[in-house]
């Protein structure tokens, strides 16, 4: 779940959801997650952000691609070379779901 580093920030206001552009971690700076805390967060949508990331990547993929093939814009191999991450999260889905801290960590820094 890259929102965490993100330079704009999804937020909720009486007149709906918004996004708003925000300072950006700058180069060489850190992020610290506390997994246990997001472990302990409601169901959805917090535990399940990284996974619907994980979910949506191969669409992504093939949008970009398509994109480089019908209209000749830049397409790059390299963000999809591996797909273990992926692998590993659909095999602890129920985990997320659970609460159970491995598998929210593994979620939260995909």
């Amino acid at each position: 779940m890259n929102g965490y580093t993100s330079s704009t920030a999804s937020i909720t206001l009486d007149s709906g959801h918004e996004s708003v552009h925000c300072q950006a971690q700058v180069a060489r700076q850190a992020s610290f997650v506390d997994f246990a805390k997001c472990a302990r967060q409601p169901r959805l949508p917090q535990r399940f952000a990284g996974f619907g990331d994980c979910l949506c990547r191969p669409v992504d993929r093939l949008t970009w691609w398509m994109s480089h093939r019908l209209l000749d814009t830049v397409y790059y191999h390299d963000p999809y070379s591996s797909n273990s991450d992926e692998i590993e999260l659909m095999q602890r889905a129920k985990g997320i779901a659970e609460g159970d801290l491995e598998a929210v960590a593994i979620s939260s820094v995909f």
